[in-house]
């Protein structure tokens, strides 16, 4: 996971102190208004709007270089005010000077010691210096989740910390970070996505699934971010040949993680284990049609399908399905026969990516296997 960089709003304030003291105002307005601008940036290059975007992004550069030039005009880079110091630390890091940021941000902590968005700043900073300065980021962040009184500032810093920790590769010590956070606020969502692909990583599939589920129920907005942390967390399972536990909860677990990180074929093998683990399973034996019909194995999902209704009946979608399937099937049972020498490619499954207490399963048949 790599570490993210995380706002502080305040900053804003902070700048509008320093510009008064100086009498020049605009500054503050200039940074607000090329941060709107970045802003609106990133959401037309989300929207496909390429030109747009390009524009926007031109226009937040202007503004926050001319912001910098009116700082350093004014002698910002040597203020003994931290918050005027803070402010400029921030336009520089908004512009990629990271080596200036935390240089001001060093100014910043030496005439206030006790500030700990000073700190929380500076170690976000040099998180962004690289592996270089990866020992003098968690200091920092470390200094700023331990000053009092305890604030959201704490709980960012704790939870920086432990994303700084995991990238590193220190997974107890990132596990520790984001629990501190939790423990502060437990609503916190980063935190909780964070030790959910620690837990995905070492193979603790349903309790990483149960803590997935919760933040996609509360909101959607998670999901592209889900995804991509949770492909990283299972193919760091997956290289770590971990052994999963052996219990149809757990295999069908890992198959649903699987499949919300788009990777359907590998979710066959754990799913097979489940079913032979549960063979009552309703909701497993639906998964395991959807994965064979991806696979293009069409009298497979129909077996699967067909055995998950049989365990309940009040299913109109998988009825549906069905439905889809059985048509297919005749059109498949009507067309000419391959001419001679020819022959349709039978479909494939990836190698099994887990390991069990069991033995792995046999390859996929026509239709899956039924209770065994």
């Amino acid at each position: 996971m790599r570490f993210q960089v995380v706002l502080i709003t305040s900053a804003l304030c902070g700048m509008a102190s320093f510009a008064q003291s100086l009498d020049i105002a605009g500054i503050s307005e200039k940074v607000a208004e090329g941060l709107k601008a970045r802003d609106a940036s990133a959401a037309a290059f989300g929207q496909g709007n390429q030109e747009e975007g390009a524009k926007l992004a031109e226009t937040s550069t202007k503004l926050l270089r001319e912001a910098r030039a009116e700082y350093e005009a004014n002698g910002a880079g040597e203020s003994d005010d931290p918050d005027a110091l803070m402010a400029y630390a921030d336009v520089l890091n908004e512009l990629g000077d990271y080596d200036l940021a935390e240089k001001s941000l060093l100014r910043a902590v030496s005439i206030d010691p006790e500030i700990a968005s000073a700190w929380f700043k500076l170690g976000q900073t040099e998180g962004k210096l690289g592996p270089r300065a990866e020992s003098r980021a968690i200091r920092a962040l470390r200094r700023a989740a331990a000053i009092e009184p305890k604030t959201d500032i704490t709980v960012q810093a704790n939870a920086s910390l432990g994303a700084l920790y995991q990238q590193s590769g220190l997974f107890d010590f990132a596990r520790e970070a984001y629990e501190r956070a939790l423990e502060q606020d437990p609503t916190h969502v980063g935190s909780k996505l964070a030790i959910a692909s620690l837990d995905a990583r070492e193979g603790k599939m349903v309790k990483a699934k149960a803590a997935y589920d919760s933040v996609e129920k509360a909101s959607s907005d998670y999901a592209p971010f889900i995804t991509r942390t949770l492909g990283v967390a299972l193919e760091e399972f997956s290289q770590s040949r971990r052994w999963l536990d052996d219990t149809a909860e757990s295999h069908l677990a890992y198959a649903e993680l699987l499949v919300r990180a788009g990777r359907l074929p590998e979710a066959y093998w754990p799913l097979n284990r489940s079913l032979k683990l549960n063979d009552q399973d309703y909701v497993g034996w639906n998964l395991m049609g959807s994965i064979l019909r991806s696979m293009g194995q069409t009298k497979g999902a129909r077996d699967a399908f067909g055995k998950s209704l049989a365990l309940n009946a009040n299913q109109p979608r998988t009825t549906q399905v069905i439905a889809e399937l059985d048509k297919e099937l005749a059109a498949t049972a009507s067309a000419p026969a391959p001419t001679e020498g020819q022959a349709p490619n039978p479909p494939t499954t990836p190698e099994s990516p887990v390991q069990t207490g069991a033995s792995a399963p046999s390859p996929p048949p026509s239709a899956p296997a039924s209770g065994q």
